[in-house]
This record gives C-alpha cells, structure tokens and sequence, in this order.
C-alpha cells in the first residue's frame, strides 16, 4: 500500500487446462515461496475451503494464513467500489488479472452468480479487498482491525 491505494504489482498463474498438468498442494507452496521471495508477507489470505493447503502452509510456519471471506456478490462490489474509488491498482505486468476483468462474466440465466471459469484472479483480488475491508466506510475497515486484533 502507498498513499492509502493498493498496488497489485506481481501476479501467478498458473492453468492446468492449459498446461495439461495438475499440481500438488507441495509445488503451489514451493511455487507460493518463490512467489513471495524477500517480499515481507504479512499473510496469506486463503479461501476456507483450500484446508490441505492451509495446513500444509501452516506446517511450514513461514507463512501467516488468514480466511478468506468468501462472499461472493459482496466481495466483488467491494472489488467494483475499491477500483472505482482509485483505491486498488493493478500494474500493466499483471496481464492475466486485465485478461480476467475483461472477460469476467455473468450467469445469463438471471441468477445474478458470476460464471465459475477464468476467475482465479479476480477470486484473488476478491478475498483480498473483501478480507481487509478495503473500499468500506473508515468505520467498518477499523472493526475489521479490532478483529484481526484480537485474533493474533
């Protein structure tokens, strides 16, 4: 963060459809440490539903893990307002994440539910803005904190 804005300066990607290869939950944490490399990290923020991962990072104990709260709808206005707000950027070099909000799609069948294909970047930037209360009232981002407060 730089001047109260969020920087998205460094994505991963990764597609097993494309590369036509799974990976285990110990190549995403040997890719997870190189990715993260002399960064200071703070946290990882890891949808709930990933618990093999999860306890394989918290095995590790190189890593803080956080829940990721996993609204969806809410999640992405807060994704919509943060953007519109000029309160989270992405740089040019994280073509996958510009990929994604371009093509990023809807459930035509009016059930207002994004369409579940090419989102695993918007998912990312998703539980991070939504997790940490970014784009909310000052009032409801300084609860966010208690909480994280008294967790630790």
């Amino acid at each position: 963060m730089c001047g109260g804005v969020w920087y998205k300066v460094k994505e991963y990607h990764h597609s097993g459809r494309d590369t036509q290869k799974q990976k285990t939950d110990g190549e995403y944490y040997d890719d997870l440490v190189a990715f993260a490399g002399e960064y200071p990290v703070r946290y990882i923020i890891i949808d709930p539903s990933a618990m093999s991962f999860i306890v394989l990072i918290l095995r590790n104990k190189k890593f803080v893990v956080r829940a990721a709260n996993n609204a969806v709808l809410d999640g992405l206005r807060h994704v919509a307002s943060a953007i519109k707000q000029g309160l989270f950027r992405v740089n040019n070099c994280c073509v996958e994440t510009i990929k994604e909000f371009q093509i990023y799609s809807w459930d035509d069948r009016g059930n207002d539910t994004p369409v579940k294909e090419s989102d695993h970047h918007m998912d990312a930037d998703r539980y991070f803005i939504h997790t940490n209360g970014i784009a909310l009232p000052k009032r409801e981002q300084g609860e966010i904190k208690r909480r994280e407060g008294r967790r630790r």
